[in-house]
């Protein structure tokens, strides 16, 4: 018998007759329905002793990025096969009958390996109903950004099977720093690989990332009044944007990342 997808069977139950015009319709709501797509994402193998954690971190990175979409649930590892031991660099040795016989409906393989000064990492989706391979990518990055690979086929995982690209190179910037003194940092949207901006002794808040990610509007105490500047990140530089006499706030990108509305008080009165 051929089995159907929670997901999909979510989408069955969700349907109605529609009844004839002037009729009454009652909903009733007879359980719960869980329309999560259950996956298993165990740790992925490593072609030398070294990369096993790395390769571990990518796993636990790309279980979160997917349980954080709130479409899937993430396999605990009590429910993986029997006689699994770990991933093997060789995927031909996939045991995939194992993983068929488990309650996973999908299955992220990965195996990582080094060239130089770069991660080489190679990710798989295998469907676990047909048995087929039906995403497969190579992710080449330094070695200091092994997430990055992680949060980019976790991308592609949740726009496969639900339509919508996840969120996982997503970066928030934001404001942080003792009484007095506030810089700009940039994260990574789960909270890791902070990285701080601006150094300028004062306090920088109100930042806007520009809708190609390159630029952040800001408004700075720096020289001493309230300004508002733009650090460009592709080279490291603020440049003033508005110093004008008065009030000086509220920077917001247009979504062509042409143009910024702001607010300022030059005339008197603000606007």
């Amino acid at each position: 018998m051929k089995r159907v997808s929670s997901y999909a069977m979510g989408l069955l139950c969700a349907m109605l007759t529609i009844p004839a015009f002037g009729q009454d319709v009652h909903i009733v709501s007879v359980d719960d329905l869980d329309a999560r797509i259950p996956i298993a994402v165990p740790p992925f193998a490593a072609v030398s002793p070294d990369l096993v954690p790395i390769a571990e971190e990518m796993a636990e990175v790309i279980a979160f990025d997917l349980d954080f979409s709130g479409m899937f649930i993430i396999l605990d590892e009590q429910d993986y096969p029997e006689n699994f031991r770990g991933l093997e660099p060789d995927v031909a040795r996939l045991d995939r009958e194992a993983w068929r016989a488990t309650r996973a409906e999908h299955l992220v393989y990965g195996v990582l390996q080094q060239e130089g000064d770069q991660l080489v990492a190679q990710f798989r989706l295998f469907d676990l109903f047909s048995m087929d391979q039906i995403v497969g990518q190579e992710l080449r990055v330094d070695r200091q950004h092994p997430r990055l690979a992680a949060h980019r086929f976790s991308e592609e995982v949740i726009r496969y099977l639900t339509g919508t690209p996840g969120i996982g190179t997503t970066e928030i910037v934001f404001s942080a720093g003792p009484m007095g003194e506030k810089e700009l940092y940039i994260a990574d949207y789960d909270g890791a690989n902070v990285r701080q901006i601006t150094r300028h002794g004062s306090i920088s808040i109100m930042p806007k990332l520009s809708p190609d990610g390159n630029r952040i509007a800001y408004l700075s105490y720096k020289d001493r009044y309230s300004f508002l500047y733009i650090y460009d990140r592709r080279d490291g530089v603020s440049a003033p944007l508005s110093r004008e006499v008065g009030l000086n706030a509220a920077p917001a990108w247009a979504p062509n990342g042409e143009y910024l509305a702001m607010t300022l008080s030059k005339d008197g009165n603000s606007e």
